[in-house]
């Protein structure tokens, strides 16, 4: 049998037996690195009707359910390291109509539908979403976005889910989506999964849905076997800052990417085997680009050193701001 650490010991020496206990005024709770608290459950029901933000890291599933009635006014809800967790608690969510930020990390048996659905297959109503971020749930081999659930939605991270070899359906089709972090999916894919422009648009419920209509903010995170990036990016022509970070089989940037008129920032982290940056006509075509930075990139880094006349570095010496590894040039 397994002991309680002396916090779980003063958390429980903390609850009436068999009783049900209210905080009224609670608006910010953590619970840490106390994977045995299942056991409040059974004598108490915690009603906290003021809480705002909740995280739970390194504990167990059913601890949520002690924390599930009147939780109406959460608007942060952090999930890190619960093992066991399938499903979302439906009692934390459903009639939530407050919550705005939502992280899930390292929750190895999460399903698919676990993030959308309770275990009776009934959709979250998450209509106040601005934030999801997802990430290390190696168990998501989908994602859907069903709509107008996460309409809302701003800002998107979904990230070190090596189980997912498909790019999440409906997220390129979120009206307000305008920061986007994804990648390091399935290391055996070939290719990033991105969506196809032929999603250009879509009708939902009356309303017609473009493909990444809000999006300014794009970060690509990539894995060994990638040695290009996805052509698909060249119709964003309203994104205003570009990541591509951890291509490791990538050489050389692609023309295309001159076509992103709007660019004000490109950023290149962890691409240890770029050499060339594209044409020097695609990059004088960014004419609004006044940031650009790599990092952890020595082959780029060499060829971009302006002391030894590297050969891309008349490509990018127009740049307003350019840093490489961390040090202004």
């Amino acid at each position: 049998m397994s002991s309680k650490t002396a916090e779980e010991e003063s958390i429980m020496n903390l609850m009436p037996k068999k009783s049900i206990m209210v905080l009224n005024d609670l608006q910010w709770l953590e619970i840490m690195e106390c994977p045995q608290l299942r056991n409040i459950i059974i004598n108490t029901t915690v009603s906290l009707p003021s809480l705002k933000k909740l995280s739970i890291m390194n504990s167990n599933a059913m601890v949520m359910e002690a924390f599930s009635r009147n939780l109406t006014s959460l608007t942060c809800l952090a999930l890190d390291t619960i093992q066991d967790l399938v499903f979302l608690p439906k009692n934390v969510l459903r009639d939530n109509m407050h919550l705005k930020h939502l992280y899930i990390a390292n929750c190895t048996l999460l399903q698919c539908d676990g993030i959308f659905f309770t275990e009776n297959n009934n959709e979250l109503p998450l209509l106040s979403c601005l934030e999801l971020v997802v990430q290390l749930c190696h168990a998501l081999n989908s994602l859907n976005f069903p709509l107008p659930c996460w309409s809302s939605l701003r800002e998107v991270h979904i990230e070190t889910c090596r189980g997912l070899k498909s790019f999440p359906e409906g997220l390129s089709l979120l009206p307000h989506l305008q920061t986007l972090r994804i990648g390091q999916f399935c290391e055996d894919l070939d290719n990033f999964p991105f969506p196809d422009s032929d999603q250009l648009q879509i009708q939902i419920s009356g309303h017609h849905q473009h493909y990444f209509t809000s999006l300014k903010y794009l970060v690509l995170l990539g894995w060994p076997k990638l040695k290009s990036l996805p052509s698909q990016l060249q119709h964003l022509k309203k994104l205003k800052g570009l990541g591509i970070k951890e291509f490791s089989g990538l050489i050389t940037l692609p023309e295309w990417l001159g076509s992103l008129v709007s660019l004000n920032e490109l950023l290149i982290f962890n691409c240890e085997n770029l050499m060339y940056l594209t044409s020097k006509e695609a990059m004088l075509r960014l004419t609004l680009l006044e940031e650009f930075e790599i990092k952890n990139c020595p082959l780029l880094k060499d060829r971009c050193n302006k002391d030894r006349g590297g050969r891309e570095w008349s490509k990018i010496s127009h740049i307003q701001t350019i840093k490489i590894d961390d040090v202004p040039v």
